[in-house]
């Protein structure tokens, strides 16, 4: 029932694009990411050899989140760019005081009995000298724009493995983690791939996904 209802917003908004009607008109917050100059995408392959900066290597230790080993030789992941990136959002602090860990899926951190079966999405922050996890995502960070002051703001593609729906959604700082702003657009795996919503339908749409995604532990915060 609740994917009919996503049916039905992907149609309305459908409609409007081709109508031209004149109450809606395309302005870029309705174009699809990678068609906005002001996003820049963030490619998350795990295909780099060496980390780009050795503290990468020092703060996944910090962390306990991987072991020294060949992967080949353990099941838990490696402390290898295979397995984890960095990827930095402020440029007031220094990568090793305030960074983004992406953890690729089907990997068992240690401490763990089964892997991930999927991709997961952290930031970190370092607080009286202990790094603290103020956010928690189960999806794919795809693209980053600038914020207020020195942070970015954030794109992550969450999945809601209940309804089955994909969800473009905008996150900003909120001078302690990141809160959810909006959904920007859907994918229901109907061969239309990603549809951007339109600005009168955002505020709607955005306050039920969002409580959805809570509700299925897509979206869970740290302390």
């Amino acid at each position: 029932m609740m994917k009919m209802k996503y049916f039905w917003i992907v149609g309305i908004t459908a409609l409007f694009a081709s109508c031209g009607s004149g109450e809606e008109t395309d302005t870029d917050a309705d174009k699809p990411i990678e068609q906005r100059d002001d996003f820049v995408d963030v490619n998350s392959d795990f295909d780099d050899s060496k980390f780009e900066n050795p503290v990468h290597l020092e703060l996944l230790r910090e962390l306990e989140i991987c072991v020294d080993a060949p992967q080949d030789s353990t099941p838990y992941a490696a402390c290898d760019p295979n397995n984890f990136e960095i990827v930095e959002f402020r440029s007031d602090k220094d990568v090793k005081d305030a960074f983004i860990l992406l953890i690729r899926a089907a990997r068992m951190l240690p401490g763990e009995a089964a892997v991930l079966p999927d991709r997961v999405v952290q930031v970190w922050e370092r607080e009286n000298g202990e790094l603290v996890n103020v956010n928690n995502f189960i999806g794919n960070i795809v693209a980053m724009r600038p914020g207020e002051g020195d942070i970015k703001d954030l794109v992550l593609q969450l999945n809601d493995p209940v309804d089955r729906v994909m969800f473009d959604c905008y996150f900003k700082w909120n001078g302690s983690q990141y809160a959810f702003d909006q959904v920007l657009a859907l994918n229901l795996d109907d061969g239309r791939g990603f549809v951007p919503l339109k600005e009168s339908l955002k505020d709607s749409v955005s306050r039920e996904v969002y409580n959805a995604l809570v509700e299925h532990k897509i979206i869970y915060y740290g302390h």
